[in-house]
């Protein structure tokens, strides 16, 4: 079982109360007009081991309805969860092997070790997250955070989803700023990397995630609370469009490549125009089908001819006469189409992006 260390209280308290008088003195960041302190949580749901260090009593079993305040802290062992509600209806998971606690501040988390979700309402000023590697700031609403040592390095893992994440090192200076839909790596305080991640994939498979995903059912098993800061947080999610059919198929870590339906008809309606026709005077007809796209005198790579019946799959296929000078308007059309298909779909990819 996760157990504080013995020199957590002393250490951790003074750390705490240090932090809490710079990040009083320092603008980090802007927030919303008169927020809400956080001053107390209320554990609402609790998977496997979890403990509670309650106003300085004895470690115990963390219970649902247990009320955190500030210095309170709470550690998760192995394949555990804590969830938990804050006096503005902000919603906190702490995942496993992680160790919380939050500082009497206007709205600081403490997170020393571990994984946290952090989803807050809509203007209700964000949150500050302190880690020993770096300190995550967000207005809101939907961040993933993970904290850990790695052969003496402290490092932080953190994903962005619905808003931008300022990034900060312990002295307070400002190291980078994550759009949402990126991924950062704060190692010592130096922000490493930073790369796209598949939000709508992260929402589908985190364990810390669940009843964010626009289909996921589980949502209904929330305590009402709960489900209503994360319903709230679905229409973000869903105007956002991040789980958009057509943005899910496109992996955000490769480079663009052409819409192949676009490109292909493309060619098909300059290609003729280009090569000028046949040099015998006759008719050169393209045909495309889903399969081939060759130019000859009526007769496609497999054999099949061109005389406007059916394709080698049994379609009708798109001819395009170069000799009259003018394509025929199907072909023009399902060019046009395509290329308005792909456009937007580019644009959209990069937009989320963004």
């Amino acid at each position: 079982m996760h157990r504080f260390p013995a020199y957590a209280q002393t250490t951790q308290l003074v750390g705490s109360l240090a932090i809490a008088t710079l990040l009083s003195t320092l603008a980090i960041p802007a927030r919303a007009d008169n927020p809400l302190p956080l001053t107390e949580a209320t554990v609402d749901r609790v998977v496997n081991a979890v403990t509670v260090e309650l106003q300085r009593q004895p470690i115990r079993p963390a219970k649902v309805s247990d009320l955190l305040v500030p210095e309170d802290k709470l550690a998760t062992a192995a394949q555990a969860l804590a969830q938990m509600i804050f006096n503005d209806a902000s919603l906190i998971r702490v995942g496993q092997n992680s160790l919380f606690q939050f500082v009497p501040a206007e709205r600081q988390l403490q997170l020393n070790d571990g994984e946290m979700v952090v989803v807050t309402p809509v203007g209700a000023g964000g949150a500050t997250v302190v880690t020993p590697s770096a300190v995550a700031a967000v207005q809101g609403s939907l961040i993933a955070l993970k904290s850990e040592e790695q052969q003496g390095d402290n490092v932080l893992e953190a994903f962005t989803f619905t808003s931008e994440l300022q990034l900060y090192n312990r002295e307070f200076q400002e190291i980078g700023r994550l759009q949402p839909g990126e991924f950062g790596l704060v190692r010592n305080g130096v922000l490493e990397e930073v790369r796209l991640f598949d939000r709508c994939s992260e929402l589908a498979s985190n364990p810390l995630l669940t009843g964010l995903h626009p289909e996921d059912l589980s949502i209904e098993q929330e305590s009402e609370a709960a489900a209503a800061t994360l319903r709230q947080e679905r229409q973000i999610i869903e105007a956002q469009q991040i789980c958009d059919p057509l943005l899910e198929t496109i992996d955000p870590t490769q480079p663009e490549v052409p819409i192949a339906a676009g490109t292909g008809l493309l060619f098909a309606l300059v290609g003729p125009f280009l090569a000028g026709g046949d040099s015998s005077g006759g008719e050169s007809v393209i045909e495309i089908t889903p399969s081939d796209m060759t130019t000859s005198n009526g007769t496609t790579s497999n054999g099949t001819t061109s005389n406007g019946t059916t394709s080698s799959d049994g379609k009708p296929p798109l001819l395009i006469t170069p000799s009259t000078g003018i394509p025929e308007p199907t072909a023009v059309l399902g060019s046009l189409l395509a290329l308005a298909i792909g456009a937007a779909m580019r644009y959209r990819r990069s937009s989320s992006k963004r």
